[in-house]
């Protein structure tokens, strides 16, 4: 629930070069960690990766995105701020617990 913390959850979209290599994602991950908390490739969107980031200010959010911008093999990069989350009921919630 992002509204009930201090910090800041962040979706960055990532479109990627043409020459991206593989493991781009991987490096990623081992250059921001603690802040990466997963990220998504998509099979049928090969050119564009989303990362989930966790930030304690504003400043450092703007320093990964604008890090990540330098980078060679990323074209552009979209941040998606999440402030506020919700858990709907699903199919799941009607199975009797034992």
């Amino acid at each position: 629930y992002p509204d009930k913390s201090n910090d800041i959850m962040t979706l960055m979209e990532l479109h990627l070069k043409a020459d991206a290599k593989p493991d781009l994602p991987f490096k990623i991950v081992k250059a921001y960690a603690p802040n990466v908390l997963f990220f998504w490739p998509f099979a049928n969107l090969s050119n564009k990766l989303t990362f989930a980031f966790w930030t304690n200010t504003m400043k450092e959010l703007q320093t990964i995105k604008e890090n990540l911008e330098k980078q060679a093999e990323i074209s552009s990069v979209t941040p998606t701020i999440l402030y506020v989350g919700y858990i709907f009921s699903t199919w799941r919630d009607q199975i009797p617990k034992n």
